[in-house]
């Protein structure tokens, strides 16, 4: 079982106490007022998605956020991801990693050479100018969602290769604008909210 929950974040921000109160206390420090909702919404987008796919509430499970920031509990496995005010849920019985990530997002100088390993550079230069873009969003969330699934402490990009565990990844249209979505795990059942 995996599924892939996807929503907007809501225009109408209210806040109210979220659990476990770690991150809950987690929110509070957010000062970005876009990150801070996307970061909210994406915790009630993973209430809802334990109710409807295992039917469990989430004050009946104990949560621990490990020291790489990743938060996780007993035997379910669970992933989350936020972009420009789209999120991301993804909820297994096996390891998961989620990753969502804008088409429209600026990409700095030099971020090919940070994130990409040598094999991959070289199949990026050969690329026609068109399509570098999407493959360094694909490159990139893929990673993400490699790392979400199986890492450890730190997350080093230019260390991870996007061909070193079997991906699923979907460029799909979210609000008038693209996206590129990737799961490291079971083939994934999407259900858009």
């Amino acid at each position: 079982m995996c599924d892939v929950y996807l929503a907007s974040v809501p225009k109408a921000r209210t806040y109210t106490e979220l659990y476990p109160k770690e991150r809950n206390d987690e929110l509070e420090a957010v000062t970005n007022e876009a990150v801070k909702a996307e970061k909210y919404f994406v915790w009630r987008l993973l209430e809802f998605a334990l109710r409807n796919s295992i039917g469990k509430r989430i004050e009946d499970i104990s949560f621990t956020k490990l020291e790489c920031g990743k938060w996780v509990c007993n035997d379910i496995f669970f992933s989350l991801s936020h972009s420009r005010s789209v999120l991301a849920i993804a909820i297994s019985d096996t390891e998961v990693g989620i990753d969502i990530q804008s088409m429209n997002a600026p990409i700095a100088s030099g971020f090919a050479e940070r994130i990409l390993t040598e094999d991959e550079i070289s199949e990026y230069t050969c690329l026609p100018q068109n399509d570098k873009n999407p493959y360094l969003m694909k490159a990139w969330s893929i990673k993400e969602s490699i790392f979400k699934a199986y890492g450890k402490a730190s997350f080093s990009p230019s260390k991870i290769s996007i061909n070193e565990s079997e991906c699923y990844t979907e460029f799909i249209d979210i609000n008038d604008e693209k996206f590129c979505l990737s799961l490291v795990g079971k083939a994934p059942r999407i259900l858009e909210l």
